[in-house]
């Protein structure tokens, strides 16, 4: 942000301002500041320490500590909401599964956008629901959004869902069955 306020400090004060000089600094100031949220992301991913059986509750963490990153980018993240007091789903998963889905859903999902994670069930799975609506300006709209949690789905022995009807965006990943207890 300091290099966005001497930018514009600069270009008030120049006698005759060049509007290009200046959109080139906000905008490089811009994607430093979005690669150092991306950076922060991913620190945060193995960081904190998650508390035994309780996949609600890491997520709650987790939402908690992303919530003012995100929201430096225009992005409102929803609280978690759990379909009961119990989800029986590994914490380390639910949280990793986590930071996967919303480290890609944040690159596609624009300013005034909205992310909800919820706990999603079927007859069979466990799973992790993420809903993202683009906001105002979508950023980037990949081809396929969630490529790195397709990989995550297949290592871990997950399964992911997805489909992109803009602007929303919905995935599920569903857990294999040794995860829940």
């Amino acid at each position: 942000m300091a290099r966005i306020e001497l930018a514009a400090s600069q270009w008030l004060r120049a006698p005759y301002p060049a509007p290009e000089g200046f959109a080139t600094t906000i905008r490089d100031a811009l994607a430093d500041l979005d690669a150092r949220i991306q950076e922060a992301l991913a620190r945060l991913a193995p960081s904190a320490e998650v508390p035994e059986g309780d996949a609600a509750g890491a997520l709650q963490s987790l939402l908690g500590q992303l919530r003012p990153v995100l929201a430096a980018r225009g992005v409102r993240l929803d609280p978690f909401e759990a379909t009961s007091a119990v989800w029986p789903v590994d914490a380390r998963l639910a949280r990793r599964s986590c930071m996967h889905l919303l480290r890609e859903a944040a690159n596609w999902t624009g300013p005034e956008g909205r992310l909800q994670l919820a706990a999603a069930r079927s007859p069979e799975h466990q799973g992790l629901s993420l809903r993202a609506h683009a906001g105002a300006t979508p950023r980037n709209t990949p081809e396929r959004p969630f490529e790195e949690s397709e990989r995550f789905a297949r290592t871990s022995g997950s399964r992911l869902t997805w489909e992109a009807n803009a602007p929303l965006l919905e995935a599920t990943l569903w857990f294999c069955e040794g995860t829940a207890r």
